[in-house]
């Protein structure tokens, strides 16, 4: 009954912690006062982090739903949802450019339909050469962060 109470109950959290959408290896900051502890329905789907300034850190691992809890220091409890869905092709038109960005810190296209070149860390430019489709690999120490694939036209 106590949790059904807290469920129920309306804090100033929940305005705060609204259902969110990801891509895989999407990730997103939600702005959480006073959250001091998390829960989530499915571990696979996100990975959930409060981070020290009132702030909780998701990244859509997999595809999929799940509700994320969240613990204000007072008790009080609001829940929202996270879907995660596959990522979309990007389309790009030859000599079209695209920004993405992300913590990498090594990038690779499977083919020469578009080239990559790093920006700065966590920023790389990808322009569409000919037509075509590649996949954009980004990478942080040797593991892989993100797969973009792209359809040149």
């Amino acid at each position: 009954m106590r949790t059904l109470l807290l469920i129920t109950t309306l804090s100033p959290l929940v305005a705060l912690a609204q259902d969110v959408s990801l891509e895989v290896r999407g990730q997103r900051v939600v702005d959480a006062p006073g959250v001091v502890r998390i829960s989530v329905e499915d571990v696979s789907v996100v990975d959930v982090r409060v981070l020290n300034t009132g702030q909780v850190w998701i990244l859509g691992t997999a595809v999929g739903e799940t509700t994320v809890g969240l613990w204000r220091s007072n008790g009080e409890l609001s829940t929202f949802k996270v879907k995660v869905e596959a990522p979309a092709p990007r389309t790009l038109r030859v000599g079209g450019e695209l920004l993405l960005e992300d913590d990498f810190d090594q990038v690779e296209s499977t083919s020469a339909a578009v080239e990559v070149r790093i920006l700065q860390r966590g920023q790389v430019a990808v322009r569409a050469k000919s037509p075509g489709k590649a996949t954009v690999v980004l990478t942080s120490r040797g593991a892989p962060v993100r797969d973009v694939t792209i359809n040149v036209k």
